[in-house]
């Protein structure tokens, strides 16, 4: 199966009925992103500050039970922006890689804030246990060497068209 429909089912919709803020999820991805709390309040369009809002959004629809307006609300937007930004964040999350590990990095903050146990995902979602730091760089490495099926196809076909062209010569 390709990584391409992994990552999406992974990231399936949660909450939690544990006690959230969205302030709280705004600190940590502000945090994690190196920028202002602020900054994710306001209308830059850059993308080192709508990216962050986008995962804020997201992280925010996926561990509270606030509404759609009210996250918006939280950012100076309006519902239909963050409906947008969760739609980005998961068809972004098909072929960006560093995207997903900063999506795994940021859900382990917002779980040690609510005080759980940190869990596997997106690098280990099929075992119990977590994987260990030679493990972890390891599918890093791999990831970072990852190509997607599309370009290895457009390779074979290309070398493949040559050679059929040689034949015919």
């Amino acid at each position: 199966m390709s990584m391409m429909y992994l990552k999406p089912a992974i990231y399936k919709e949660e909450w939690t009925d544990e006690k959230l803020e969205l302030e709280d999820i705004k600190d940590i991805v502000a945090v994690h992103y190196r920028i202002k709390s602020t900054d994710i309040d306001g209308k830059s369009r850059k993308t080192e500050i709508r990216r962050p809002r986008q995962v804020f959004h997201f992280l925010a629809c996926r561990n509270t039970k606030a509404t759609l307006s009210d996250i918006g609300r939280s950012t100076g937007k309006d519902h239909a922006t963050v409906i947008h930004s969760r739609k980005t964040i998961y068809n972004d999350m098909a072929y960006d890689n560093k995207l997903c590990y900063d999506l795994d990095r940021l859900q382990d903050g917002v779980d040690a804030r609510l005080g759980k146990a940190l869990r596997p995902r997106y690098f280990d979602n099929h075992r119990s246990t977590n994987l260990s730091l030679e493990e972890i760089n390891a599918i890093k490495d791999d990831l970072d060497n990852f190509v997607p099926i599309e370009e290895i196809l457009e390779k074979y076909n290309t070398t493949h068209r040559a050679i059929y062209n040689i034949k015919q010569i």
